[in-house]
């Protein structure tokens, strides 16, 4: 009778964990459950958008806030990372977050004019995460 009401405590605390999702658990930081957020809502983010995410969490605001938006772009899942602050190139990038330009900013607000149909042809935006930080 006791392993048995030990075995049902111990299911019970396990159960009760469990059912937390990873948003809930009290010991996260803030940036790990905005984190925990976007792995939720976008379970496909690539790893590397992820680290993007994390680098930018651990640096300070940036003015404007950075933003990472991703689009449909000549037939490919794109991501959109906004710049730092004024006159700097944003960067588009793949899956692999291998940069594929700079479709606008700069001093000339063009980008780097390696994809100026970017802006004309994007579709399917979905906002993945913004620093939402004060």
């Amino acid at each position: 009778m006791k392993i048995i009401f030990t075995v049902l405590i111990i299911s019970f605390f396990m159960a009760c964990n469990c059912n937390k999702t990873i948003v809930e658990k009290e010991n996260l930081t803030t940036s790990q459950k905005e984190l925990a957020v976007v792995q939720k809502v976008f379970p496909k983010a690539p790893q590397c958008i992820l680290d993007k995410i994390t680098f930018f969490q651990s640096e300070p605001k940036a003015n404007p806030p950075r933003a990472i938006y991703q689009y449909q772009y000549n037939g490919k899942i794109v991501y959109y990372i906004s710049a730092p602050c004024c006159d700097i190139y944003p960067e588009l990038v793949d899956n692999n977050c291998d940069l594929l330009c700079a479709p606008d900013g700069g001093f000339t607000g063009k980008g780097d004019g390696k994809c100026i149909d970017f802006n004309k042809i994007k579709s399917k935006e979905k906002l993945i995460w913004r620093d939402k930080r004060k």
